[in-house]
C-alpha cells in the first residue's frame, strides 16, 4: 500500500506544524507570505537545506515546497514528488507531445474544464484541445477578465467558434463559487513554468541572457561561497543524466524537480476529484529536457518560450502575440482558489497525496493543543525526528 505523503502546504500553518513535530526551522526570507518567501531551512538536514540554497540563488523570494524526483536526499518531512525522472532515449517533437497529452487526458475523462489565464502556457494548452480533441469530448474554457486583457485577440476567436466547436466559455468570479456544480476534470497550464526553467522577468532584467548561458558554479559561488554547497550541487545535478553546465540548465533541473504532482480540485468542485496539470507529464519533460537551449531564441526577453508561441501561431495567426508576447505571472486562479476555500470554510494546513485534507476547526487560528486534539500521533510518520 502506497504511503500518503505531503502534497501541498499552506503558509503559515504548515510552518507552525513543523515546530509541533520538534523540527527547528529558520526562515529563508525576512518577510514570508502566501505569495512567496515562505521556505524554511530545517536544523539537521543539510542536503535539504542546500536545495533551499539553490532556490535562493534563483529567486529573491523562494517559495513553495521543494521536491526531489531523484529520491536521493533525506527530507525533514515526507513530500510527494512528480514522476521519477528517467533520461529520454529518443527525441520527441512538440506537436506530438500536445496531441498525445490531449488523448491521454481524454482516455480518463469525457469532460474537461480548461483554466485559461490568457498567458502563453494556458493558451498553448487551449490550442492543443481545439486542434486535437475528439468531437464527443465536452470542453469548457474557464476564464476571467484578466484572461481577456492578457490575450484579447484569442478570446474574440474563442467567442466566435463557441457554436462550431461545441465548447462552453465560462467566466469565473462573482457568484460562480456559490453555484459551481461543474463535473469533469480540471486541467490547467500549471507546471508550464517549472518545465521551462521558470525564468521570470525580474531575474532576466537583473542578470540578463548572458548570465543564463554562463557557468552555474560561478553564479552560485557569488551567491553562496560555500564549497560544500557547490559539491552538493555537482552531485545532485549528476542525477539528471545530462550535461548541466549553465545557469539555465541548472534552473531547468531544479524547477523540473519542483513540479507539483496532481492534487485535489481547486476551482471545479465535483465528485470525480480529477485535476491535471496539462504540462506535468513525461512527454513534456522529455521534450524540454532536450531543448533547454531553445527556451530562448535570442538574447531578448520576448523570445522566451518561443516554441510554445510558434505552436499557438500555427493555429491562431496573431503575429503580434507570437513576436512580442512575454511571460506574465498569472495569479488570478490562485486568488479564485483561495477565495473558494475561504467562502466554503475549507482552508487547510496541508493536503496529502491520497486526497486527505489536514485542517483544524478554527483556522486561521491554530494551536498545538487543537492540532494534537484532532490528530494526536496520526501524522507523526510524515515528520522525521
Amino acid at each position: 500500500m502506497k504511503i500518503a505523503k505531503i502534497c501541498r502546504t499552506t503558509w503559515p500553518y504548515f510552518q507552525k506544524v513543523l515546530s509541533y513535530h520538534s523540527l527547528k526551522s529558520i526562515n529563508t526570507h525576512h518577510d514570508p507570505d502566501i505569495w512567496g518567501g515562505d521556505q524554511v531551512k530545517i536544523q539537521g538536514f543539510p542536503e535539504y537545506n542546500f536545495l533551499s540554497d539553490i532556490n535562493s540563488c534563483f529567486s529573491d523570494r523562494p517559495g513553495g515546497l521543494i521536491r526531489d524526483r531523484t529520491d536521493s536526499i533525506k527530507f525533514p518531512f515526507m513530500v510527494e514528488s512528480s514522476e521519477k525522472w528517467k533520461v529520454p532515449t529518443k527525441p520527441v517533437d512538440l506537436e506530438t507531445c500536445f496531441f498525445m497529452r490531449v488523448k491521454d487526458i481524454e482516455s480518463k475523462f469525457d469532460t474537461v474544464n480548461l483554466l485559461w489565464s490568457g498567458g502563453i502556457d494556458s493558451t498553448a494548452m487551449i490550442v492543443a484541445w481545439l486542434k486535437n480533441a475528439d468531437p464527443t469530448t465536452k470542453i469548457r474554457i474557464l476564464y476571467s477578465l484578466d484572461s481577456i486583457k492578457e490575450n484579447t485577440s484569442f478570446f474574440l476567436h474563442l467567442h466566435d467558434i463557441v457554436d462550431t466547436k461545441h465548447i462552453d466559455l465560462i467566466e469565473i468570479g462573482g457568484t460562480f463559487f456559490y453555484r459551481n456544480q461543474l463535473n469533469g476534470a480540471e486541467v490547467s497550464g500549471g507546471s508550464g513554468d517549472d518545465l521551462t526553467a521558470s525564468v521570470d522577468e525580474s531575474f532576466f532584467n537583473i542578470h540578463g541572457w548572458w548570465t543564463l548561458q554562463s557557468s552555474w558554479k560561478t553564479f552560485f559561488w557569488k551567491k553562496n561561497p560555500n564549497q560544500d554547497f557547490i559539491d552538493f550541487c555537482e552531485k545532485w545535478f549528476a542525477f539528471s543524466g545530462m550535461e548541466i553546465n549553465t545557469v539555465l540548465q541548472a534552473r531547468w533541473w531544479f524547477y523540473f524537480n519542483k513540479c507539483a504532482p496532481p492534487g485535489p480540485c481547486r476551482i471545479v468542485k465535483n465528485n470525480t476529484n480529477g485535476i491535471s496539470s496539462f504540462f506535468n507529464h513525461k512527454l513534456f519533460g522529455d521534450f524540454f529536457s532536450q531543448n533547454i537551449d531553445r527556451l530562448f531564441r535570442s538574447s531578448s526577453w520576448n523570445t522566451y518560450k518561443q516554441d510554445l508561441k510558434d505552436y499557438i501561431y500555427s493555429y491562431h495567426a496573431d503575429d503580434e502575440y507570437r513576436r512580442y508576447k512575454c511571460k506574465e505571472n498569472s495569479g488570478g486562479y490562485f486568488i479564485f482558489a483561495n477565495k473558494s476555500q475561504l467562502v466554503n470554510k475549507q482552508e487547510n494546513i496541508m493536503e496529502l497525496s491520497d486526497g486527505t485534507v489536514i485542517r483544524t476547526n478554527h483556522l486561521p487560528f491554530l494551536s498545538e493543543y487543537e492540532y494534537r486534539q484532532q490528530y494526536q500521533t496520526q501524522l507523526d510518520y510524515l515528520f522525521y525526528q
